[in-house]
């Protein structure tokens, strides 16, 4: 099957861009479950297609990063320890996030996977940001996953996780 052409790269990624914006302009007041995230607010035809070009897809990611980095900036000073984080789902970029965790728990919960959902680490020698021309400040960490999803049926699905954010 031919993969047609994505039309209107150019206003399409504008438009992505100008919802990243304008989603995270101000830091989230209201969070259920001790969390807030925001998936990228991209059609998934434009994201995920082969043919629309990987320089469009790292600018979409780099406005996810520059804008969780703003979220950072903005943290209200309460009792709250907030963590912003970036989910990075590759080859499925569609499925990409900023999460704000304010609860310390959910946090940790969150990086525990086991049973049918397995996430394993990706050797430290791989870097995100450096495949993908990708910045984020010094004091932001990144740390990578195979995650691995067995069914019942005995399938398997295969993709990589890239968190980019405050872990400390």
């Amino acid at each position: 099957m031919r993969n047609p052409k994505i039309r209107g790269l150019k206003r399409r990624t504008r438009q992505t861009i100008r919802q990243i914006l304008t989603h995270t302009s101000t830091f989230p007041e209201h969070f259920e479950h001790g969390y807030w995230h925001l998936p990228i607010p991209a059609d998934y035809r434009f994201l995920s297609a082969n043919t629309t070009p990987r320089g469009v897809k790292r600018r979409c990611l780099q406005a996810l990063l520059n804008q969780a980095v703003h979220l950072a900036h903005g943290k209200p000073h309460d009792s709250q320890q907030y963590r912003v984080i970036v989910a990075i789902d590759l080859p499925n970029l569609w499925s990409s996030q900023i999460i704000i965790f304010a609860d310390e728990n959910v946090f940790q919960r969150f990086f525990q996977r086991s049973g049918e959902q397995q996430w394993l680490p990706l050797p430290c020698s791989r870097s995100l940001q450096a495949e993908w021309g990708l910045s984020a400040p010094d004091d932001w960490q990144q740390s990578g996953f195979m995650q691995v999803i067995t069914y019942a049926d005995g399938n398997r699905d295969e993709n990589e996780l890239w968190f980019i954010g405050e872990f400390k």
